[in-house]
This record gives C-alpha cells, sequence and structure tokens, in this order.
C-alpha cells in the first residue's frame, strides 16, 4: 500500500442523498437527472422499509401491505448536491405515462405538487423541457446506493440484507412489545 494518495477513500456516506416529499402545501422539483425513474415496493414500519417481494416477507405476513413508490435523482441550481423526489404510486404513474409518450426523463424538469393542499391528498406532477445548455449538471448519483445507505441495507447483497433487516425489526417489535405494559423491578 501506497505512503501517500492523491484521492480520498470511498465514503459510503458519500452516496447519501436527501429524499424530498411533496407535503400539503408545498412544490418540490428540479431537474431529473436519470433517463428513468427508479421504484420499489416498500412498508411502512415506522419508517419506509423495502419488501422483501418473497412469499416469506415477515410485514406481508402481518398484512401491513407494500405500496410501490418511485424515486427520480433531480437537482436544483441552488442545491450543493442532487436528492431524490419520492413518488407515491398514482405520482410514479402520471411520470410513467409521460415517459411512454414521450420517452426519456433526463434534463427534464419535475414539479409536483398537492393541489387540494392537504397531506396524503394526490399529488400533482407536471414534466417539461429545460434548456440546460451553461449548466454544470452534476453526476448521476447511485440511486440504489442511496436507498440501500437510507434503508441500512447492504449495496452487495441487497435482497438478502432487506430479508434480515426485516426479521431484525421484526424481533425488535416483539421484543418491545413484550416489555412494555411491564413494570421494572423494584429494588429495596
Amino acid at each position: 500500500m501506497a505512503l501517500f494518495t492523491n484521492r480520498p477513500p470511498k465514503r459510503q456516506a458519500a452516496a447519501a442523498l436527501s429524499i424530498m416529499r411533496t407535503g400539503p402545501r408545498s412544490k418540490w422539483g428540479g431537474i431529473i437527472l436519470s433517463p428513468d425513474m427508479y421504484g420499489r415496493l416498500i412498508h411502512f414500519h415506522g419508517r419506509s422499509m423495502p419488501c422483501t417481494e418473497t412469499d416469506d416477507c415477515p410485514l406481508c405476513a402481518k398484512s401491513n401491505e407494500p405500496r410501490w413508490t418511485g424515486y427520480l435523482p433531480i437537482w436544483q441550481q441552488t442545491w450543493s448536491r442532487p436528492a431524490l423526489l419520492e413518488l407515491p404510486t398514482a405520482a410514479g404513474e402520471q411520470v410513467a405515462a409521460w415517459q411512454d409518450r414521450n420517452g426519456s426523463l433526463i434534463h427534464k424538469i419535475v414539479q409536483t405538487s398537492r393541489p387540494k393542499g392537504r397531506a396524503n391528498s394526490r399529488v400533482k406532477v407536471e414534466i417539461t423541457n429545460c434548456d440546460i445548455s451553461g449548466l454544470q449538471l452534476p453526476m448521476l448519483p447511485s440511486v440504489k446506493d442511496a436507498l440501500c445507505l437510507i434503508w441500512q441495507i447492504d449495496t452487495n447483497d441487497p435482497a438478502g440484507s432487506i430479508h434480515n433487516r426485516l426479521a431484525a425489526l421484526d424481533r425488535y417489535q416483539k421484543q418491545q412489545e413484550e416489555t412494555n405494559g411491564r413494570s421494572s423491578p423494584v429494588v429495596l
């Protein structure tokens, strides 16, 4: 191994991206950095977790139905780094329909809002062309690495580590349920 290197080592935290969710009265958007949308079935179990998408998924067994969620890597000129725009299923269907009609998403502008202004109301998606001449766009981030970091799963074995992570969460929840309601022993 060399005594000195001319580049720092790759850090796992370098893959960290913020997730932008469209709030009741907010709008999110930016320039799309990828030609396609990324998506997966996820559960909400205190936080979002990917489904194993197998017959032995511990959360599916508890009738915690997964929902497909999409992600678009986006960027705005005022940001130092890209972010992931999270899209619920119906919003993802709007993006997919636009893509079926028009092709690649790369370097288009996406804008999301909730026209009814209420939490959990439908997300409206608008996609328009963008003149990127003169812009210094960042490189396409690794969406897979970013989501694996957020979900705390191994990027080299996502399927196996999703199953292990969900099983660990299930064990932790059972342990919490067993200890709730019990009082601590009183020592006199």
